[in-house]
């Protein structure tokens, strides 16, 4: 079993110390891994840490989008064999350790392999929402899943959209109407995008033509994170939560006890 992890980061100046965080806890985990740290804010070449350790340098073109797609072309270029991918960035920790632990606790990495899916936390506001012709009632939170390689070459890549395609969503200078009443979203949509990078966000902050660019671009990581989970979704292959593999291993768990309080061990 050998996983690839790509690690996306951009400086350390937010989240310091996050790569060493999460090689910590992934080293606890018995398989062989492939890292490859891809810093959107380094300019310099690639610089190889170890056998097994890479460090690489992304565009920031698409944010963490492109930087993971430019980590699975250096995995490529560089024949890297791996059975499961883990996707994380940085901000990994700002939900808390608890993917790392599930990731040792459940051994996901067997369960995504053997089931080829993609495995991650599931967020979902509730209501119906729709964006470039899909369903996105639901996502997966890309701050970290597992992902098993079939996805991936069925999808080409992470990217969905790049900031030119989002001339369709906006006009070409900020007006308070924002979005273009031609926008392939719905109000549905419109209204999380507002509210939640304006209200419900921690780095929230107002839209006005000095934050129009930052916002845009905040924008487009949305898109591309709801696209993701709606496109694999498409082709067939099966989403799994963490909530769901909680309730899964307690129920083992429970079944397992009654087993060995009432039968033996088995």
């Amino acid at each position: 079993m050998k996983l690839l992890v790509l690690f996306l980061k951009y400086g350390e100046d937010k989240y310091p110390g996050s790569f060493n965080t999460l090689f910590y806890y992934l080293e606890q985990i018995k398989c062989e891994k492939i890292y490859i740290i891809i810093d959107n804010k380094c300019t310099l070449p690639k610089i190889i840490i170890s056998e097994n350790i890479n460090y690489i340098n992304g565009d920031n073109s698409e944010w963490e989008f492109s930087g993971w797609d430019k980590g699975l072309s250096y995995a490529k270029n560089a024949g890297f064999q791996y059975d499961l991918v883990l996707v994380v960035n940085d901000s990994f920790m700002v939900y808390g350790s608890s993917f790392i632990q599930l990731l040792k606790l459940f051994h996901l990495e067997y369960i995504a392999c053997s089931s080829k899916s993609i495995v991650g936390q599931v967020d979902s506001r509730g209501y119906p929402m729709s964006v470039f012709g899909y369903n996105v009632y639901s996502w997966i939170r890309t701050s970290a899943f597992l992902i098993h390689p079939d996805i991936i070459r069925k999808l080409g890549q992470f990217t969905s959209i790049n900031s030119t395609q989002l001339n369709v969503v906006f006009p070409l200078k900020y007006e308070p109407s924002i979005f273009l009443n031609s926008a392939p979203m719905n109000e549905s949509y419109k209204k999380m995008l507002v509210d939640w990078l304006t209200v419900d966000s921690h780095s929230k902050f107002d839209i006005s033509d000095k934050t129009w660019i930052y916002f845009k671009s905040k924008v487009l990581a949305i898109i591309n994170e709801s696209l993701l989970t709606a496109r694999i979704s498409s082709y067939g292959y099966t989403i799994v939560s963490f909530d769901q593999l909680f309730r899964y291993n307690f129920i083992y768990r429970r079944i397992q006890y009654v087993k060995n309080r009432f039968f033996g061990k088995f």
